[in-house]
């Protein structure tokens, strides 16, 4: 990369008639810093989210690259169900073109899951590892999945279902923030309800998935910790290091109630 910025804004754009009204479905966008000696980065919107039916709206703020320069990201809404999109930007073979959009999952609020709220993380195969914060059953409960790249160019992709939280139980329940791998292919997130019954639905959890043993098994999904005390709520993503111990933060909690950082050691 040039050292350019990515990101997106959840509206902006051309204003729209319904559903997105006139503030816009959202940009991605890229800041590319000045030329020795200069201040001002340049921007350029790389994608403006239409208000047609059959495109995501409302993208999520993580986007990630792979290792071929092609971006990929969430929307929370839109698609052809309206509970939202995964989404792949294609960078232009032209200096100056436009990038180029697929959609590569509409999700269905049904079993694959609806309303994702965190990105994605890439694996080493060049899969895509997120979650959907609905799943089709009382309390939101939500999925992991996988969407597998297609074997040969522009075929379509796979997409798999990892996990499924179960509703009214300790397991965790509304998936929101990123996923992200270790050493050995586990996967970690947070859960923003579920666990402990403290709570109406849940403080809230930080679980491991870990891949099958054989190639077709299923992952195994641990909880490894829940909050015992109401409004925890574990709200972005963790972080791994070598050592295994994980980090964190919660929204709330803290000597003032206003959020604290955690630590798990394996």
């Amino acid at each position: 990369m040039d050292g350019s910025l990515y990101g997106v804004t959840p509206a902006g754009g051309p204003p729209a008639a319904s559903p997105c009204y006139k503030v816009g479905c959202g940009t991605v966008f890229q800041l590319t810093p000045p030329a020795a000696g200069g201040s001002r980065w340049t921007k350029s919107i790389l994608y403006v989210f239409p208000s047609r039916v059959g495109d995501g709206r409302d993208p999520n703020a993580d986007i990630v690259f792979d290792s071929h320069g092609n971006l990929y990201g969430t929307t929370y809404a839109g698609g052809t169900s309206s509970y939202g999109t995964v989404f792949q930007l294609t960078p232009p073979t032209q200096p100056g073109a436009a990038w180029a959009e697929t959609v590569l999952h509409n999700f269905t609020g049904g079993s694959d899951g609806g309303y994702p709220i965190g990105g994605l993380v890439v694996g080493a195969n060049g899969s895509l590892y997120g979650t959907a914060s609905y799943s089709g059953v009382p309390n939101d409960s939500g999925t992991v999945f996988d969407l597998t790249p297609p074997s040969v160019a522009g075929g379509e992709w796979t997409f798999s279902v990892l996990h499924t939280f179960p509703a009214n139980s300790k397991d965790g329940a509304t998936p929101a923030s990123t996923m992200v791998f270790d050493e050995s292919g586990d996967l970690y997130g947070t859960t923003w309800s579920g666990g402990s019954t403290a709570c109406y639905l849940g403080c809230g959890t930080v679980f491991k998935l870990a891949p099958p043993l054989e190639p077709g098994g299923s992952w195994t999904e641990t909880v490894l910790h829940d909050w015992p005390n109401s409004e925890q709520v574990p709200n972005v993503s963790v972080v791994v290091f070598n050592s295994g111990l994980l980090y964190g933060t919660t929204e709330f909690l803290g000597a003032k109630d206003v959020g604290s950082a955690f630590t798990l050691a394996p």
